[in-house]
């Protein structure tokens, strides 16, 4: 658990509702969330600033009655309203990823190395990213991508996504020598207590047989995830989009838009195909769940901290 200045800090997390869309500059990256309700005289020449991220938090359950609640949980009665008090959770209790998808789509083409970027037990809340500007070999493009992963630790009725994670790279079908990877120059960052849920951009196809594409223009799109005690599925609120700072001078002629399929909860990994520039990224996504302790009530073995739904229908050791 965080430390008790930590926890005063983050229960003074302002409500991000849905209503609109607009834009917000937060630390020279522009976030359009998917509606907020904020008194207009904390405008500026026509933009809302926020001294952190942590003033952005994670939305508030009463003002996400829409959200996504992901798979149906016909198993379970939902048994109560949202856990109130972060310390009265089980520490035996952790988050866990259950099963790997890859999400339908990719920004950008199949050529290039071929890397996977997993998050050991965490989730994708931002993009470490590199890009060529006008007056490089390769121009106005983007060069390559690393994940930023946090670990999910439940604080109240939301997933804290603060603590960061380790990422562990593996490559597809190569030769099987260590890459030696660009290091990324930016940073792109879901609000607080948000998770990636999917990719926005755009590109423009160079050559065609095999295709090879430059990709132009990348965002993210963010939602916070919701927990109840009593219930094993993880619900997704309502999603916030962040853009990366300008690569190219204009948007590339093919916009492409990826999303985590339906069954899937958030992402846990991405796909990097890159050379002299960043040729695709894609992501993988995972259910995510927080299963019972051993002895609590359970329909299937994936709603136990085990795997293990005993013979009298209650979690085993």
């Amino acid at each position: 658990m965080s430390s008790s200045s930590t926890a005063i800090a983050r229960a003074r997390r302002l409500a991000f509702p849905a209503a609109a869309r607009f834009p917000l500059a937060v630390a020279g990256v522009w976030l359009a969330c998917a509606g907020c309700d904020i008194d207009d005289r904390t405008f500026e020449n026509g933009k809302l600033t926020f001294s952190s991220r942590r003033e952005l938090a994670s939305a508030d359950a009463g003002a996400l009655g829409a959200a996504d609640a992901g798979p149906p949980d016909t198993a379970r009665a939902d048994a109560g309203p949202l856990l109130p008090d972060p310390t009265a959770m089980d520490a035996e209790r952790p988050i866990r990823a259950l099963g790997d998808t890859l999400a339908t789509g990719l920004l950008g083409g199949q050529t290039g190395r071929d890397e996977r970027a997993r998050c050991v037990e965490g989730v994708l809340v931002g993009l470490d990213y590199r890009f060529n500007d006008g007056t490089a070999q390769f121009p106005d493009r983007l060069t390559f991508v690393s994940p930023v992963c946090a670990t999910p630790n439940v604080f109240g009725k939301s997933l804290d996504l603060s603590e960061p994670a380790s990422i562990a790279w593996s490559e597809v079908g190569g030769d099987g020598t260590e890459a030696l990877r660009p290091e990324p120059t930016h940073r792109l960052l879901c609000p607080e207590g948000y998770a990636i849920v999917g990719l926005t951009g755009s590109m423009d196809e160079l050559q065609t047989g095999p295709q090879i594409f430059a990709v132009r223009e990348l965002e993210i799109d963010c939602a916070p995830l919701l927990v109840k005690p009593e219930r094993v599925d993880i619900a997704r609120g309502a999603i916030a989009t962040v853009a990366a700072e300008r690569v190219s001078p204009a948007p590339g002629a093919l916009r492409v838009d990826i999303a985590c399929d339906p069954g899937t909860t958030a992402a846990t990994g991405a796909i990097v195909r890159w050379g002299s520039w960043l040729d695709g990224v894609g992501l993988q996504c995972s259910r995510l769940a927080w299963p019972f302790t051993t002895g609590h009530g359970c329909a299937l073995d994936d709603d136990c901290q085990s795997g293990t739904c005993g013979s009298f229908a209650t979690c085993a050791p």
